[in-house]
Protein backbone atom coordinates (compact mmCIF):
# COMPACT_ATOMS: atom_id res chain seq x y z
CA UNK A 1 0.00 0.00 0.00
CA UNK A 2 2.80 2.42 0.94
CA UNK A 3 4.68 1.64 -2.27
CA UNK A 4 1.61 2.52 -4.32
CA UNK A 5 1.20 5.87 -2.56
CA UNK A 6 4.89 6.70 -3.15
CA UNK A 7 4.63 5.80 -6.86
CA UNK A 8 1.49 7.94 -7.18
CA UNK A 9 3.22 10.96 -5.60
CA UNK A 10 6.25 10.62 -7.89
CA UNK A 11 3.96 10.30 -10.92
CA UNK A 12 2.16 13.53 -9.95
CA UNK A 13 5.51 15.30 -9.55
CA UNK A 14 6.76 14.09 -12.96
CA UNK A 15 3.48 15.10 -14.60
CA UNK A 16 3.85 18.61 -13.19
CA UNK A 17 7.38 18.91 -14.55
CA UNK A 18 6.39 17.61 -18.00
CA UNK A 19 3.43 19.99 -18.21
CA UNK A 20 5.72 22.91 -17.29
CA UNK A 21 8.17 22.04 -20.02
CA UNK A 22 5.36 21.73 -22.55
CA UNK A 23 4.02 25.20 -21.68
CA UNK A 24 7.50 26.66 -22.01
CA UNK A 25 7.94 25.12 -25.45
CA UNK A 26 4.59 26.51 -26.57
CA UNK A 27 5.62 30.02 -25.50
CA UNK A 28 8.85 29.75 -27.47
CA UNK A 29 6.89 28.76 -30.59
CA UNK A 30 4.55 31.71 -30.28
CA UNK A 31 7.25 34.37 -29.81
CA UNK A 32 8.75 34.14 -33.38
CA UNK A 33 5.32 35.01 -34.76
CA UNK A 34 5.61 38.35 -32.96
CA UNK A 35 9.08 38.80 -34.45
CA UNK A 36 7.69 38.22 -37.98
CA UNK A 37 4.75 40.56 -37.51
CA UNK A 38 6.70 43.35 -35.80
CA UNK A 39 8.64 44.32 -38.96
CA UNK A 40 5.33 44.81 -40.73
CA UNK A 41 4.51 47.50 -38.23
CA UNK A 42 7.91 49.08 -38.68
CA UNK A 43 8.01 50.99 -42.04
CA UNK A 44 11.54 52.27 -41.96
CA UNK A 45 13.50 49.78 -44.07
CA UNK A 46 17.03 51.15 -43.83
CA UNK A 47 17.32 50.41 -40.12
CA UNK A 48 16.93 46.60 -40.27
CA UNK A 49 19.84 45.76 -38.06
CA UNK A 50 18.83 48.23 -35.45
CA UNK A 51 15.21 47.08 -35.57
CA UNK A 52 16.23 43.40 -35.18
CA UNK A 53 18.21 44.19 -32.08
CA UNK A 54 15.26 46.13 -30.75
CA UNK A 55 12.89 43.18 -31.39
CA UNK A 56 15.27 40.79 -29.65
CA UNK A 57 15.47 43.02 -26.62
CA UNK A 58 11.72 43.44 -26.65
CA UNK A 59 11.23 39.63 -26.81
CA UNK A 60 13.54 39.13 -23.87
CA UNK A 61 11.75 41.87 -22.00
CA UNK A 62 8.28 40.39 -22.72
CA UNK A 63 9.27 36.87 -21.54
CA UNK A 64 7.65 36.26 -18.07
CA UNK A 65 9.84 35.79 -15.05
CA UNK A 66 10.25 32.31 -13.54
CA UNK A 67 8.00 33.13 -10.63
CA UNK A 68 5.24 34.08 -13.14
CA UNK A 69 5.35 30.59 -14.72
CA UNK A 70 2.90 28.07 -13.12
CA UNK A 71 5.13 24.99 -13.60
CA UNK A 72 7.71 26.39 -11.21
CA UNK A 73 5.08 26.90 -8.53
CA UNK A 74 3.84 23.35 -9.15
CA UNK A 75 7.39 22.08 -8.61
CA UNK A 76 7.80 24.23 -5.50
CA UNK A 77 4.49 23.00 -4.05
CA UNK A 78 5.15 19.40 -5.12
CA UNK A 79 8.35 19.09 -3.10
CA UNK A 80 6.73 19.62 0.35
CA UNK A 81 3.79 17.50 -0.76
CA UNK A 82 6.15 14.66 -1.61
CA UNK A 83 7.94 15.12 1.71
CA UNK A 84 4.59 15.05 3.50
CA UNK A 85 3.59 11.83 1.74
CA UNK A 86 6.90 10.20 2.63
CA UNK A 87 6.41 11.31 6.22
CA UNK A 88 2.88 9.88 6.28
CA UNK A 89 4.14 6.59 4.87
CA UNK A 90 6.70 6.41 7.65
CA UNK A 91 4.04 7.21 10.28
CA UNK A 92 1.71 4.54 8.90
CA UNK A 93 4.55 1.99 8.92
CA UNK A 94 5.25 2.81 12.56
CA UNK A 95 1.54 2.48 13.40
CA UNK A 96 1.42 -0.86 11.58
CA UNK A 97 4.34 -2.05 13.68
CA UNK A 98 2.56 -0.95 16.86
CA UNK A 99 -0.61 -2.76 15.79
CA UNK A 100 1.35 -5.93 15.04
CA UNK A 101 3.00 -5.82 18.47
CA UNK A 102 -0.36 -5.19 20.15
CA UNK A 103 -1.85 -8.13 18.27
CA UNK A 104 0.98 -10.37 19.47
CA UNK A 105 0.48 -9.13 23.05
CA UNK A 106 -3.24 -9.89 22.79
CA UNK A 107 -2.54 -13.40 21.48
CA UNK A 108 -0.12 -14.00 24.33
CA UNK A 109 -2.73 -12.70 26.81
CA UNK A 110 -5.36 -15.03 25.37
CA UNK A 111 -2.94 -17.97 25.63
CA UNK A 112 -2.15 -17.10 29.26
CA UNK A 113 -5.86 -16.77 30.06
CA UNK A 114 -6.55 -20.14 28.40
CA UNK A 115 -3.82 -21.80 30.44
CA UNK A 116 -5.22 -20.24 33.60
CA UNK A 117 -8.71 -21.47 32.73
CA UNK A 118 -7.39 -24.97 32.04
CA UNK A 119 -5.54 -24.95 35.35
CA UNK A 120 -8.72 -23.86 37.17
CA UNK A 121 -10.72 -26.61 35.46
CA UNK A 122 -8.09 -29.18 36.40
CA UNK A 123 -8.21 -27.94 39.99
CA UNK A 124 -12.01 -28.28 40.06
CA UNK A 125 -11.83 -31.77 38.58
CA UNK A 126 -9.24 -32.76 41.16
CA UNK A 127 -11.51 -31.60 43.99
CA UNK A 128 -14.49 -33.40 42.44
CA UNK A 129 -12.54 -36.63 42.02
CA UNK A 130 -11.40 -36.39 45.62
CA UNK A 131 -14.86 -35.73 47.07
CA UNK A 132 -17.15 -37.77 44.83
CA UNK A 133 -18.47 -41.15 45.86
CA UNK A 134 -17.19 -44.32 44.20
CA UNK A 135 -18.72 -47.78 44.21
CA UNK A 136 -17.01 -51.15 44.04
CA UNK A 137 -18.50 -54.62 44.10
CA UNK A 138 -17.05 -57.79 45.56
CA UNK A 139 -18.39 -61.31 45.07
CA UNK A 140 -17.71 -64.08 47.55
CA UNK A 141 -17.08 -67.78 46.94
CA UNK A 142 -19.59 -69.81 44.98
CA UNK A 143 -21.29 -72.34 47.27
CA UNK A 144 -21.50 -75.72 45.55
CA UNK A 145 -22.31 -77.95 48.53
CA UNK A 146 -24.48 -81.01 48.05
CA UNK A 147 -27.28 -79.82 50.29
CA UNK A 148 -28.14 -76.25 49.27
CA UNK A 149 -30.98 -74.25 50.70
CA UNK A 150 -34.08 -75.68 48.96
CA UNK A 151 -35.70 -72.21 48.90
CA UNK A 152 -32.80 -70.37 47.26
CA UNK A 153 -30.59 -73.02 45.69
CA UNK A 154 -26.92 -72.31 45.12
CA UNK A 155 -26.04 -68.71 45.91
CA UNK A 156 -23.10 -66.37 45.47
CA UNK A 157 -22.83 -63.53 48.02
CA UNK A 158 -21.73 -60.00 47.09
CA UNK A 159 -20.97 -56.69 48.78
CA UNK A 160 -21.50 -53.22 47.27
CA UNK A 161 -19.13 -50.76 48.97
CA UNK A 162 -19.09 -46.94 48.83
CA UNK A 163 -15.71 -45.20 48.78
CA UNK A 164 -15.54 -41.41 49.02
CA UNK A 165 -17.01 -38.58 51.07
CA UNK A 166 -20.34 -38.12 49.27
CA UNK A 167 -23.37 -40.22 48.44
CA UNK A 168 -24.28 -41.79 45.12
CA UNK A 169 -27.59 -42.45 43.36
CA UNK A 170 -28.05 -45.81 41.66
CA UNK A 171 -29.68 -45.68 38.26
CA UNK A 172 -29.56 -49.29 37.05
CA UNK A 173 -28.23 -52.61 38.24
CA UNK A 174 -28.27 -56.12 36.90
CA UNK A 175 -26.50 -59.44 37.36
CA UNK A 176 -26.22 -62.69 35.44
CA UNK A 177 -25.11 -65.73 37.47
CA UNK A 178 -25.50 -69.06 35.69
CA UNK A 179 -23.85 -72.30 34.68
CA UNK A 180 -22.70 -72.23 31.08
CA UNK A 181 -21.48 -74.90 28.69
CA UNK A 182 -18.50 -72.94 27.41
CA UNK A 183 -15.73 -71.09 29.18
CA UNK A 184 -15.87 -68.25 26.66
CA UNK A 185 -17.59 -64.95 27.36
CA UNK A 186 -21.22 -65.15 26.19
CA UNK A 187 -21.98 -62.67 23.40
CA UNK A 188 -25.65 -62.32 24.36
CA UNK A 189 -26.65 -63.34 27.86
CA UNK A 190 -30.39 -63.80 28.63
CA UNK A 191 -29.81 -64.39 32.35
CA UNK A 192 -29.74 -60.75 33.55
CA UNK A 193 -31.71 -60.02 36.72
CA UNK A 194 -31.96 -57.16 39.19
CA UNK A 195 -29.74 -57.22 42.27
CA UNK A 196 -32.19 -55.61 44.71
CA UNK A 197 -29.97 -52.57 45.43
CA UNK A 198 -31.22 -49.40 47.19
CA UNK A 199 -31.57 -46.21 45.16
CA UNK A 200 -29.13 -44.25 47.37
CA UNK A 201 -25.99 -45.26 49.20
CA UNK A 202 -24.68 -42.77 51.75
CA UNK A 203 -21.42 -42.46 53.71
CA UNK A 204 -23.38 -43.32 56.86
CA UNK A 205 -24.26 -46.75 55.42
CA UNK A 206 -21.40 -47.59 53.06
CA UNK A 207 -21.85 -51.32 52.58
CA UNK A 208 -24.78 -53.20 51.12
CA UNK A 209 -24.74 -57.00 51.35
CA UNK A 210 -26.74 -59.31 49.15
CA UNK A 211 -26.64 -62.55 47.20
CA UNK A 212 -27.57 -63.85 43.76
CA UNK A 213 -28.97 -67.31 43.05
CA UNK A 214 -26.99 -69.26 40.47
CA UNK A 215 -29.27 -70.47 37.72
CA UNK A 216 -28.30 -74.07 37.08
CA UNK A 217 -30.75 -74.83 34.26
CA UNK A 218 -29.68 -75.03 30.69
CA UNK A 219 -32.27 -72.38 29.75
CA UNK A 220 -33.52 -69.51 31.94
CA UNK A 221 -37.13 -70.62 31.44
CA UNK A 222 -36.49 -74.25 32.30
CA UNK A 223 -38.27 -76.23 35.05
CA UNK A 224 -38.01 -75.71 37.93
CA UNK A 225 -37.26 -71.97 37.51
CA UNK A 226 -34.91 -71.68 40.52
CA UNK A 227 -34.34 -75.25 41.65
CA UNK A 228 -30.83 -76.69 41.48
CA UNK A 229 -29.91 -79.07 38.70
CA UNK A 230 -27.54 -81.40 40.56
CA UNK A 231 -26.38 -83.08 37.38
CA UNK A 232 -25.10 -79.77 36.00
CA UNK A 233 -23.60 -78.83 39.37
CA UNK A 234 -21.66 -82.12 39.34
CA UNK A 235 -20.35 -81.24 35.88
CA UNK A 236 -19.06 -77.95 37.33
CA UNK A 237 -17.16 -79.93 39.97
CA UNK A 238 -15.67 -81.97 37.15
CA UNK A 239 -14.76 -78.70 35.36
CA UNK A 240 -16.88 -79.66 32.35
CA UNK A 241 -19.30 -76.75 32.91
CA UNK A 242 -18.52 -73.26 34.18
CA UNK A 243 -20.11 -70.72 36.52
CA UNK A 244 -20.21 -67.20 35.09
CA UNK A 245 -21.07 -64.13 37.17
CA UNK A 246 -21.44 -60.83 35.34
CA UNK A 247 -22.78 -57.69 37.00
CA UNK A 248 -22.98 -53.95 36.39
CA UNK A 249 -24.17 -50.99 38.45
CA UNK A 250 -24.70 -47.55 36.85
CA UNK A 251 -24.88 -44.60 39.24
CA UNK A 252 -24.64 -40.78 39.53
CA UNK A 253 -22.37 -38.81 41.82
CA UNK A 254 -23.43 -35.50 43.41
CA UNK A 255 -21.49 -33.52 40.76
CA UNK A 256 -23.55 -34.87 37.86
CA UNK A 257 -21.08 -37.50 36.69
CA UNK A 258 -22.41 -40.86 35.49
CA UNK A 259 -20.30 -43.91 36.28
CA UNK A 260 -20.50 -47.66 35.92
CA UNK A 261 -18.84 -50.54 37.78
CA UNK A 262 -18.52 -53.93 36.10
CA UNK A 263 -17.82 -57.42 37.35
CA UNK A 264 -17.09 -60.08 34.72
CA UNK A 265 -15.57 -63.24 36.15
CA UNK A 266 -15.64 -67.01 35.91
CA UNK A 267 -15.56 -69.22 38.97
CA UNK A 268 -12.70 -71.71 38.76
CA UNK A 269 -13.80 -74.61 40.99
CA UNK A 270 -11.11 -76.26 43.10
CA UNK A 271 -12.59 -78.62 45.71
CA UNK A 272 -15.17 -79.01 48.46
CA UNK A 273 -14.12 -78.93 52.08
CA UNK A 274 -15.77 -79.20 55.48
CA UNK A 275 -15.63 -76.83 58.43
CA UNK A 276 -15.83 -77.50 62.15
CA UNK A 277 -19.42 -76.23 62.28
CA UNK A 278 -20.38 -78.90 59.74
CA UNK A 279 -21.06 -76.31 57.01
CA UNK A 280 -19.86 -77.60 53.67
CA UNK A 281 -18.10 -75.08 51.44
CA UNK A 282 -16.56 -75.00 47.99
CA UNK A 283 -13.06 -73.88 47.21
CA UNK A 284 -12.06 -71.95 44.10
CA UNK A 285 -11.20 -68.55 42.76
CA UNK A 286 -12.47 -65.87 40.36
CA UNK A 287 -10.87 -65.55 36.92
CA UNK A 288 -11.47 -62.37 34.92
CA UNK A 289 -13.25 -62.77 31.58
CA UNK A 290 -13.83 -59.09 30.69
CA UNK A 291 -13.99 -55.55 32.02
CA UNK A 292 -13.76 -55.13 35.78
CA UNK A 293 -13.73 -51.92 37.82
CA UNK A 294 -15.14 -48.41 37.39
CA UNK A 295 -15.72 -46.68 34.05
CA UNK A 296 -17.12 -43.38 32.84
CA UNK A 297 -20.63 -44.13 31.56
CA UNK A 298 -22.91 -42.47 29.07
CA UNK A 299 -25.99 -40.51 30.14
CA UNK A 300 -28.32 -42.99 28.48
CA UNK A 301 -28.70 -46.61 29.43
CA UNK A 302 -26.46 -49.15 27.72
CA UNK A 303 -26.99 -52.84 27.11
CA UNK A 304 -24.98 -54.66 29.81
CA UNK A 305 -24.11 -57.38 27.32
Amino acid sequence: MWKRLTILAIAIFMADCVSGQANKAADNKQQPVKQVQSPVVMTVAPEKQSNGQTDKAKTETDRPRWYAQPEWWLCILGIPTLCYLIRQIHVMQVQAGHMERQTKIQRDSVAVAQRSADAAIDQIEMVKNKERGRLRIEFGHVDLVNDPDPDNGYEVPFKLILDGATQVYIRENSCAAAIRETDEVPADDPWWRGMGLPTTITPEDRTFKGSMTILTEEKPWGEPPFGPDEARVSLVREEKLHVFVRAFVRYDDIFGGVWEIRFNNKWAYNHDFFTFDKADLSGGLWVSIGDNGEYKAQKQSNNPN
